[in-house]
């Protein structure tokens, strides 16, 4: 399961997505650990109240729904006098069907959502995109939950053996929900945003709820090609978009799932960010996967400069 190679491939024949060199070169020059975070750290729901058994579930049901939050009107929840959108909309919805005693990491309530229990979850006036998919979707978590887990997705962890390979398998062959692979070219490429981000979480997690977890192998998954990657990798200037395809992306225009541009979108940005890694190690210790959460958490924020995001209606991201 090489999501890199298959990245580079897409990255090396690419005509409407370029990589330039010498911009990620001076970012990688300026770039310094102060300052960085794990999302975890800015949720708007105190994840610290969950322990154990809690923790997990809540942490694979949240990443279950984690894509496609854009819309007109912008689905969004209101928590503690504030309003959320997006993956910390989610987080929030979530965190306060917990205080509400919703059993939303009981795999047999899981097992049998229905829209109204979904919907009164997720609370909101605006109707959150693909609302019919992800009730299926916790359906399936549920039901494999159960089914293959006991309703707990610590046996699926702790049958990884504490390795990042072997519990990135286990997932995506377990919840189908979680596979994200593409072709190009007839060459097959693997992304998996979801479940890259459920493993590389996981340790953070288990750690968070007082517990302790080592990974193995962590360093072999890479970044997470989503909408915000790409959004601050291009207003950074290390992507560069096609006249054709910078005119879809700024006119908010819609581009079709596994669609050649949309491949190139993301395998260019899964590429730049382990060049990046590449480059900052020469004198910083880091992985992808930290330069990916310092790129997400950036793309929550307005700056100057900053570009729209692209626009494809999927349950991959």
């Amino acid at each position: 399961m090489d999501i890199l190679q298959s990245c580079h491939f897409v990255a090396q024949r690419s005509r409407d997505v370029m990589i330039k060199k010498d911009k990620l070169g001076s970012y990688c020059f300026d770039f310094h650990l102060q300052g960085m975070k794990h999302w975890s750290q800015e949720s708007p729901f105190n994840l610290g109240k969950l322990e154990g058994d809690s923790m997990l579930n809540f942490h694979l049901v949240a990443s279950s729904l984690a894509f496609c939050f854009w819309g007109d009107p912008k689905w969004y929840v209101e928590y503690n006098g504030q309003k959320y959108d997006g993956w910390f909309g989610l987080l929030a919805a979530l965190g306060s069907a917990i205080e509400n005693e919703t059993p939303i990491t009981d795999a047999k309530f899981l097992a049998g959502m229905k829209a109204g229990d979904l919907d009164k979850i997720l609370q909101k006036d605006a109707k959150i995109p693909l609302f019919k998919e992800r009730v299926q979707i916790l359906r399936e978590v549920g039901t494999v939950l159960k089914g293959k887990f006991g309703g707990k997705f610590s046996n699926l962890i702790e049958g990884s053996g504490g390795d990042a390979v072997s519990m990135l398998e286990a997932v995506i062959s377990n919840f189908p929900s979680f596979q994200d692979k593409s072709r190009y070219l007839k060459q097959d490429v693997l992304f998996y945003k979801k479940a890259q981000l459920l493993v590389a979480d996981t340790p953070v997690l288990v750690r968070l709820a007082g517990g302790r977890m080592s990974m193995r192998n962590i360093d072999l998954l890479t970044a997470s090609a989503d909408y915000k990657l790409p959004m601050v990798l291009r207003s950074l200037g290390i992507l560069e978009y096609s006249p054709r395809l910078a005119k879809k992306v700024d006119n908010m225009e819609d581009i079709k799932k596994d669609s050649d541009l949309e491949v190139e979108i993301r395998a260019n940005t899964v590429y730049a960010i382990h060049l990046m890694a590449d480059e900052i190690r020469k004198r910083l210790d880091v992985t992808e996967r930290n330069i990916n959460d310092h790129l997400w958490l950036l793309g929550q924020k307005k700056y100057p400069g900053e570009k729209p995001y692209h626009r494809t209606r999927t349950t991959a991201y």
